[in-house]
This record gives C-alpha cells, structure tokens and sequence, in this order.
C-alpha cells in the first residue's frame, strides 16, 4: 500500500513538471520546396519552383489550460536558401527570400511528460528580391500566412532540453515587382524541420 502511494505521488509529480508554464528558445535546420504562380507581361506561368534548406530561431512562452492542454505564443527569424527558378528559351525568371519574421499561435498536448504534440497557425513577412535574364530586377516585403503540426520529445523530464520536428506550409499574398511590366508571383513553401529546444 505505502509502495502505491509513493508511486502515484511521484507520477502526480512529474506529471505537474510537464504542465508548468515558461519561457523557451530554440534554434532549427530543415528542408523546404517553394512554389509560385507568375504573371510576367503576357507570360503565364501555373507553376515553377526549386528546393532547398532553411535556418532559424525562435522564442516562445506556452500557457497551460489544463494537465494537458497548452496554449503557445512564439516569435521567429527564419533564413531561407531557397530560390525558385524558370526557364523558358533564354528568359529566366528568380524569386527568392532573404529572411522572414513570424508569429503564431500554438495550440497542444501533452501527451506525456516527455511527449507533446501540437499544431500552430500564424503570420509570416517576408523581404523577396526577383530578377530575370532581362535585367530587371526588384524587390517586395510580401506577408502571409502559414500553418503546421509537429511532435516535441523529451529523453528525460527533469531537464530543460527538448527536440521538435515539424511539418509547415507557408502562403504567401501576391508580390509584385516593378520590373516597368505588370509583374506578379504568388509563392508558397513546404518545410520539414528539426529544432532544438531550451526551456526555462
């Protein structure tokens, strides 16, 4: 009987480490494709892209509703080595982005004391930079919107450190170039990441 109780105290325990609210950073690599519509003069493009890799950090603060439940808010600067491109005959067209800010709102569980699951809804803006084989070139802050869901594993609930691996898609609002033509794009990324996580 006593050896029941000792274990259910400790299992309360580590159960309320896993619902306390805080401060944390982190950092993270992936992998992402980009996408884009164009309409470039009398060119209409349904779709060119490329692929490539993404860094980044982030900060966050999680609420917790409940044992379980968790609300987010978290900030970040992603870094994008990702261009796309389009070739027809001589002309080329490129896109690419030379950093982007974000926010979003999370929303999560935790599904364990080392297991959270989550998905996350937010704003992304974005400084873009386009030129073609013409000589033209231009540049745009575009914003837009993105959504995802991931999975954050713990090896040991007693320390503060954390991975998170996830999936995210990104849209972005129409950019428009002033190339002295009506130009405009409409890009939207997929990405994989795994992130590093210090908690507070």
């Amino acid at each position: 009987m006593r050896i029941t109780v000792v274990a259910l105290a400790l299992t309360f325990a580590s159960s309320a480490f896993a619902s306390e609210d805080g401060f944390y950073i982190g950092g993270k690599v992936g992998y992402e494709s980009i996408n884009s519509k164009m309409e470039h003069g009398t060119l209409k493009v349904d779709s060119f892209g490329n692929q490539g890799s993404i860094y980044g950090a982030f900060a966050g603060y999680n609420f917790f509703l409940d044992r379980s439940m968790y609300v987010g808010l978290e900030a970040e600067y992603n870094h994008h080595n990702t261009k796309a491109e389009y070739k027809l005959g001589s002309f080329e067209k490129e896109i690419k982005f030379k950093g982007e800010y974000g926010a979003s709102l999370i929303i999560g569980n935790a599904h364990s004391d080392t297991v959270n699951v989550y998905g996350r809804f937010g704003i992304s803006q974005s400084k873009s930079e386009g030129k073609t084989s013409n000589g033209d070139k231009g540049d745009d802050t575009v914003t837009g919107w993105h959504g995802g869901f991931g999975v954050e594993l713990k090896n040991d609930p007693d320390l503060p450190l954390s991975l998170r691996a996830e999936y995210r898609y990104t849209q972005y609002d129409d950019i428009d170039y002033d190339y002295g033509v009506d130009v405009e794009t409409k890009p939207k990324t997929h990405s994989i990441s795994l992130s590093a996580i210090y908690g507070f």
